[in-house]
């Protein structure tokens, strides 16, 4: 993603904007600097140092809607599924602009995603996970099968702590442990 532009003041041109891809800013300047054409750099490169090092993201709920614009209102670009790993570029408001492993960019409310470091989703890639393969189906508080405590999707994928003969045991980003049955998931 690169959004720069250049403004001319009385004070020359000022490079405004923000990057994720620091080697095209720098090839930028550097035609510009073999152009001899004078600048003020204030491009801002992504991931944004507010972030603090979380710059990659889980999706918690079983379907993330990702907007155009930082709010509700705003239009529905894409959808995001349970246990999708994102990048996290940037943080306005109660709201992150992600980016999908399909290249998406758009933005997401804060409580749809648990932010993490790359240490952190490495740890996660590496636990025993399963995919739910049913079209809809639903997550479970213990293992009576009384309480739903969340729905799921095709594609969602959970962490599984254990099973039984009809059931997983499974662990969302941040949640502890839910139970669903086990006709619906495959291990991965």
């Amino acid at each position: 993603m690169v959004n720069i532009e250049g403004k001319y003041s009385t004070d020359g041109w000022i490079l405004v904007g923000e990057s994720n891809l620091p080697d095209a800013v720098l090839a930028l300047k550097g035609k510009l600097n073999e152009a001899g054409v004078a600048y003020t750099d204030s491009i801002k490169i992504l991931p944004d140092a507010s972030l603090e090092g979380k710059h990659v993201a889980l999706v918690t709920n079983s379907v993330a809607n990702l907007r155009s614009e930082p709010k509700h209102s705003a239009e529905l670009s894409t959808q995001a599924i349970l246990g999708t790993p994102v990048k996290v570029w940037k943080k306005e408001g109660g709201w992150y602009y992600i980016q999908t492993p399909d290249k998406y960019l758009a933005w997401v409310n804060s409580g749809e995603i648990s932010l993490m470091t790359d240490t952190e989703l490495e740890a996660w890639k590496n636990l025993k996970k399963i995919i739910y393969t049913d079209t809809y189906g639903h997550v479970f508080s213990g293992i009576d099968a009384q309480t739903r405590t969340s729905d799921l999707v095709a594609g969602s994928i959970l962490e599984t702590t254990g099973e039984g003969m009809d059931f997983y045991k499974v662990r969302f980003p941040r949640w502890p442990g839910r139970f669903c049955k086990k006709r619906g998931g495959i291990p991965i």
